[in-house]
């Protein structure tokens, strides 16, 4: 299986407000896209590409609330076609457990 690259845009100004196909594309044609940096390991879905793309750059984006989003457009480099992916932060519950041992 070949590694696929790909290429960003962050689209952070509809307030969360779902943009229409025409506003996407019209975001597209103003801006420049971004390459992905796998780092080194190999994405195959763009939805996976979102997740980590989101976990390096939340906190540059201001984006820490369940309720806050971003969007982003998501590519194979020098494509034509697009998908576009609603990104929030989800946190999960997970517990810290350490065992407590007594000077017996």
């Amino acid at each position: 299986m070949s590694n696929i690259e790909y290429e960003w845009l962050l689209i952070d100004d509809f307030d969360g407000e779902e943009p229409t196909k025409e506003e996407i594309d019209k975001t597209i044609e103003e801006k420049l896209w971004d390459t992905f940096n796998r780092e080194s390991r190999p994405f195959y879905l763009e939805s996976s590409v979102a997740e980590e793309l989101f976990k390096r750059h939340y906190s540059d984006w201001e984006c820490y609330d369940e309720d806050e989003c971003v969007f982003l457009v998501i590519r194979e480099k020098g494509g034509e076609r697009y998908a576009l992916f609603r990104v929030s932060p989800y946190y999960k519950l997970s517990p810290d457990v350490d065992k407590i041992y007594f000077d017996d």
